[in-house]
């Protein structure tokens, strides 16, 4: 009996440590909506819609992990000049742009998701850098005209536990077609 008391004891003294009560922030775009832990630190960097990581730019390079995600949108219309007229031609293109770059190594091909009813692609590569290996995953959807890339970084060989979370997060808003709101006719 006393084995038992100690076993769930330790149990719930696991659960307790493991859960994950800290504060969230939720950013609301009209293209997305997503939520990440308050103590993470929004960086402005030009032509970006977000970026968010757990430390700021001048303690990167010190500490052993630092998660990020950054977030941005392309009008599908700036492709039309590069022979790129639809959304899966944009992944195609940016899939092959970025393995151009000679530090990044592709660890899983596009592959469909859903996350939270919305069709998402998402590729992963290995980014080998001058001070650590990081894993990105860049996660895509077409919104509005839009072409949206999330891309969450974190170090080779982790979890990705942080960037899982709040990706899971992610929400498209839906929004009545305009015809719908401007159709006055029941108020007559």
């Amino acid at each position: 009996m006393y084995h038992m008391k100690a076993l769930y004891t330790f149990l719930l003294l696991i659960v307790i440590g493991c859960s994950s009560n800290y504060e969230l922030t939720t950013f609301e775009h009209p293209l997305l909506k997503i939520e990440y832990p308050a103590n993470w630190v929004t960086i402005d960097e030009p032509g970006v819609i977000l970026t968010v990581a757990k430390y700021d730019r001048e303690l990167w390079t010190i500490k052993e992990e630092n998660p990020n995600i950054v977030i941005v949108a392309n009008d599908s219309l700036n492709f039309a000049d590069e022979d790129v007229t639809s959304f899966e031609e944009f992944l195609t293109e940016f899939k092959r742009r970025t393995l151009l770059l000679e530090n990044r190594t592709l660890i899983e091909d596009l592959k469909e998701l859903e996350i939270n009813g919305n069709k998402i692609y998402r590729i992963s590569y290995k980014v080998d850098g001058e001070l650590k290996t990081l894993t990105q995953e860049q996660y895509f959807f077409s919104k509005d005209g839009m072409y949206v890339t999330v891309m969450g970084t974190y170090n080779f060989g982790g979890t990705g536990k942080e960037i899982n979370s709040i990706i899971n997060s992610l929400e498209l808003p839906i929004y009545e077609p305009i015809g719908k709101l401007l159709d006055l006719t029941d108020s007559i």
